[in-house]
């Protein structure tokens, strides 16, 4: 029987990971984000099926087979790294193009860099740069060519295209589901401790609590809870067990997958911004510049396939969860 061969990106990961025992540190030491990390060392998983890891509470262990191939690859990687020294330092691969995006920081860690590979896997000649920062790009002294806005599409002197629409779902901990739910419908979530991003309650972004009720049809007056800034310690808050939070479907996926959050309910509210594409008035755009937006287009149908399969799954409650190191709040008094 021939072994399937596991592309050399996806070997280096692992041996960084199996090196390091940490998904983290490997990550760190490659110039990738963990959830890049996490995906190639999934592939290879499938690909030779087999697990590579025993995942733990607080640490990663090698099975049999990882260790196996780990220092077959350490191994290899060092042959490589040997023959290269003897043939002569090789000149830098030449790239056909630069790509310069510019992307919030929450986008690029949480949806952008994890897909990323699948572009560079298929599109070696091009060489992409993500700038993560809130600031918006102005195509002219930052030499930006793509931004990707989460906004009302409104980009004056710029051309914008719809990529995706973004929904907001309530999320919390999975130990504040075991002891406070299960929950019916919307109306069970009214007077439970809720946490509240300040700045999507002012932005009209449509990723608030209120819109979220209005949506369901729930009819709700005033709104109790924490309120933090920015909105990513909403999330962190729910992770532990503090509260139900709103989350965005684009920037959730990995606490859902890892089981640090979990929805109580499947109900979503499509929300007033989307995610468009932005860049520079031009008669014609470069040629890297389109295949990266045809990739972006085709990740973005693919994601909106995934939420849809994911929203037509029952809501899971692990009974022989073990009780919360804090005890979740249940309902606010009144």
């Amino acid at each position: 029987m021939t072994t399937a061969r596991p592309p050399l990106a996806d070997l280096h990961a692992f041996e960084a990971a199996a090196r390091h025992l940490s998904f983290t540190k490997a990550a760190d030491e490659l110039g990738v984000t963990q959830g890049a990390i996490s995906q190639r060392i999934r592939k290879l998983e499938q690909l030779l099926a087999l697990r590579l890891f025993e995942r733990r509470t607080r640490s990663l262990v090698l099975t049999s087979a990882g260790q196996t191939l780990a220092t077959a690859v350490a191994d290899g990687l060092s042959r490589i790294l040997q023959g290269l020294e003897e043939i002569g330092r090789p000149q830098p691969t030449r790239r056909a193009a630069t790509l310069t995006v510019s992307v919030t920081p929450d986008f690029a860690s949480k949806w952008l860099l994890p897909r990323l590979t699948r572009f560079q896997d298929t599109h070696p000649e091009i060489e992409v740069r993500v700038t993560a920062e809130h600031r918006f790009a102005d195509f002219v002294s930052d030499g930006v060519d793509l931004g990707i806005r989460f906004g009302a599409g409104i980009n004056p002197g710029l051309r914008t295209l719809l990529l995706m629409p973004d929904v907001v779902f309530p999320v919390c901990s999975p130990a504040l589901l075991n002891e406070c739910g299960p929950f019916a419908s919307a109306a069970d979530l009214v007077g439970r401790e809720l946490l509240h991003d300040v700045t999507a309650e002012h932005d009209g972004s449509g990723c608030d609590w209120r819109h979220w009720f209005e949506h369901t049809g729930i009819a709700v007056g005033r709104l109790d809870g924490l309120r933090l800034s920015p909105g990513k310690l909403a999330i962190e808050s729910a992770a532990d067990g503090l509260g139900i939070a709103l989350a965005r479907a684009t920037l959730i996926g990995d606490d859902l997958a890892e089981g640090r959050l979990v929805r109580p309910l499947h109900q979503t509210a499509t929300t007033a911004f989307s995610y468009y594409l932005v860049h520079r008035m031009q008669p014609e755009l470069d040629a890297h510049v389109v295949a990266f937006i045809a990739w972006l287009r085709s990740e973005a149908a693919r994601w909106l396939v995934s939420e849809d399969q994911a929203e037509d799954a029952p809501v899971k409650q692990d009974n022989a969860a073990p009780p919360a190191a804090r005890r979740p709040i249940a309902k606010r008094a009144s």
